[in-house]
């Protein structure tokens, strides 16, 4: 049963994604970098999942589409933090292998194939892209990435135990998931963009790279 804090977070993360859409497109109409559109990708992947969850209350995790969407989310957050980091085409690499093994994820799953190693193939590395890149970031003086860091940590918490529970292989109580998992989705998504958002043009490639 959704609450009423679930509904709030729910509303908030859908508001505060359509902030954060409009500021991407602006972002990239004036710097043409792919990180922008690959960050738009996830917060509508997002907005999607928030939106059924809204919409059919928690049930709609068990719906054909919301977990291979909900992959997507740190997926593209972690390859559009590639691309803003090192290169455009790291970043558009890994959004093609985050594609691929969520088609693999579909094509498993219809035919009762093991699927819960592709959506760890894409949670596990994506965490871990989202959660030390910007901490490595902001401890080199891009201070205000550390708040994308916590963001991503949250978010692959919740990202895992949402996915494991639609699965049905939940690694934590379920009551204890649907019960901050609202809240946190919110959290997440307001840390990491915001962290984004105050961050200007940080890179970790060497200045000598061509």
């Amino acid at each position: 049963m959704v609450t009423l804090l679930d509904q709030v977070s729910l509303t908030l993360t859908a508001v505060w994604g359509i902030i954060y859409l409009a500021y991407s497109a602006r972002a990239f109409m004036r710097t043409r970098s792919l990180q922008y559109v690959l960050w738009m990708g996830a917060i509508v992947a997002l907005l999607v999942v928030a939106s059924t969850l809204l919409l059919f209350d928690f049930a709609g995790l068990q719906l054909p589409y919301t977990t291979a969407v909900g992959m997507f989310i740190p997926g593209l957050f972690a390859a559009g933090i590639l691309s803003a980091g090192f290169r455009s085409r790291h970043g558009a690499y890994y959004a093609l292998y985050v594609t691929v093994v969520t088609i693999a994820y579909l094509i498993l799953k219809w035919a009762g194939g093991p699927y819960l190693l592709t959506l760890l193939a894409v949670h596990v590395p994506s965490s871990l892209i989202i959660i030390t890149i910007p901490s490595y970031a902001a401890g080199r003086g891009s201070k205000f990435l550390f708040l994308t860091s916590v963001g991503g940590a949250l978010i692959s918490v919740a990202g895992v135990a949402l996915a494991a529970l639609a699965a049905g292989f939940p690694i934590f109580p379920p009551t204890v998931v649907l019960s901050i998992a609202a809240p946190i989705i919110f959290s997440s998504a307001f840390l990491m963009t915001l962290g984004l958002m105050l961050t200007k043009g940080w890179t970790l490639r060497s200045q000598r790279e061509p």
